[in-house]
């Protein structure tokens, strides 16, 4: 749900979670890689929505394939680095 509102929460609390600030539940960086791309995901589509709502179909037109782009990126770099391993 955090990802609705901002993905930096998420990302936080994921990187608690991997150690990166002291706790002592550890996740590998593998096992964060689906949850910052939930959360990524979540976030884009509530930009896509709020665009749509508040600037119009004529800026959604411009605004959605460029955020559709960038988060398709990240899943096929995500998916591409799994093949990989």
């Amino acid at each position: 749900m955090a990802g609705f509102r901002s993905e930096y929460p998420a990302g936080f609390e994921l990187e608690c979670m991997a150690g990166f600030v002291g706790i002592r539940t550890k996740i590998t960086s593998a096992d964060a890689i689906a949850p910052v791309l939930a959360a990524l995901s979540t976030n884009t589509l509530s930009k896509i929505v709020i665009g749509w709502v508040s600037g119009g179909r004529s800026f959604a037109l411009r605004l959605i394939p460029g955020l559709i782009l960038v988060i398709t990126a990240a899943w096929a770099g995500a998916i591409s680095t799994s093949w990989s391993s």
